[in-house]
């Protein structure tokens, strides 16, 4: 049986993912309810919220590139918890919350799986330089701990929302779950910023706030339509009434970390400038969306068309997920199992059971991961 390389600071990360796995397994969305009482009124308070959060969530399998091209070197603890702890958890979020989406009248996620950007290849490749490999996995972290609580905050509003609108069934069997799992992220990623900022040097701290601030971006948005759609999320949740409200809660930890030097900084300015910029651009594409609640041009342009293909779609996406699954109100019938896509499409060589689950390096049969320190 394999085991984990571990330093004597792993251990407790471990131990926490470990009990993120087990008693926080991939959401079955044969457990959620899909009825929806009211799909147009739904989709035109809430589509394009859905929409936004489905495609980031199954953008996981980009990430999980990214972070292997970002990360060259990373421990074991980190390369286990995002490839088969947080990733599975991740896609299966995607899943569901865009059954929920095609279920309301909104197209189906086009999410760009395979692309890795050059500026990306490029860190990686200075990732294999001493003095440079510790500043990656703590950007990493940074962005980790942004992306968790945000999302965390989302979920909280939509799940009010949807109470709101009286869709208890959605709200309860998909959205609360889905909150459930996104802290335990949270704190995997703040435990990891933590141990390792305490262990850079001044000038390596220095680099890295001036790289934060260069590379801040809200959570799946790329690019000027990305930042809008972002924009349009905060709307519908009513977030853009309390942008710094918003982003102190975000940000507090990185905040505490980066900038404890700077005695009264609530939020540093990078992160707003990004906030203010998504609402505005939101404004600039569809102010009468922003202000009468419905669609408009803005979803229609946020998406390509069915037979378009998404920048950077992968093969695998083409011919796995075409037809991933066929929903009723109340039913779900996946064609291909999580575990087959993402090992599939990263050419992974872990094995499916038969519940489709990957089989973990490092976790014997009982479920648990053995660690020993490095020798």
């Amino acid at each position: 049986m394999s085991t984990l390389r571990t330093g004597p600071h792993d251990v407790r990360l471990v131990e926490h993912f470990e009990r993120l796995y087990l008693q926080h397994p991939p959401i079955d969305p044969r457990s959620v309810d899909f009825t929806v009482r009211r799909p147009r009124e739904l989709q035109e308070r809430y589509g394009a919220v859905l929409a936004y959060l489905a495609r980031v969530e199954l953008e996981v399998e980009r990430n999980v590139l990214e972070l292997d091209t970002v990360l060259p070197n990373a421990p074991d603890v980190d390369r286990i918890f995002y490839r088969d702890v947080w990733a599975p958890q991740e896609e299966r979020h995607g899943v569901i919350l865009d059954a929920v989406t095609v279920q309301i009248g909104e197209r189906s996620a086009m999410p760009d799986l395979g692309s890795v950007s050059t500026k990306l290849k490029v860190l990686g490749v200075l990732g294999h330089l001493d003095t440079i490999q510790d500043l990656t996995p703590m950007l990493y972290y940074l962005t980790g701990m942004t992306t968790e609580r945000s999302a965390v905050v989302a979920y909280n509003h939509l799940y009010d929302g949807l109470i709101a609108l009286d869709e208890t069934a959605v709200a309860e069997t998909a959205i609360a779950p889905i909150r459930r799992q996104e802290p335990g992220h949270y704190a995997f990623y703040q435990l990891s910023a933590r141990r390792l900022w305490s262990e850079l040097s001044g000038w390596q701290r220095y680099l890295v706030r001036w790289l934060r601030s260069q590379s801040f971006a809200p959570v799946g948005a790329n690019d000027e339509r990305q930042k809008a759609a972002f924009g349009l999320v905060l709307n519908r949740l009513d977030i853009d009434q309390d942008l710094d409200g918003f982003a102190a809660q975000v940000i507090r930890a990185e905040r505490e970390l980066l900038w404890a030097h700077r005695q009264g900084l609530k939020v540093p300015s990078y992160v707003t400038r990004a906030l203010r910029e998504a609402v505005e651009l939101a404004a600039l594409d569809a102010p009468a969306t922003l202000k009468s609640g419905h669609r408009g041009a803005f979803v229609a342009r946020s998406a390509p068309r069915r037979h378009e293909q998404a920048p950077g779609r992968s093969t695998c996406w083409r011919s796995g997920r075409q037809k991933l699954w066929q929903v009723s109100s109340s039913s779900y019938e996946p064609t291909r199992s999580s575990c087959e896509r993402s090992m599939a499409h990263r050419g992974e060589g872990h094995a499916c059971n038969a519940s489709g689950d990957a089989t973990i390096p490092g976790r014997s049969s009982s479920g648990r991961f053995s660690t020993r320190s490095p020798s």
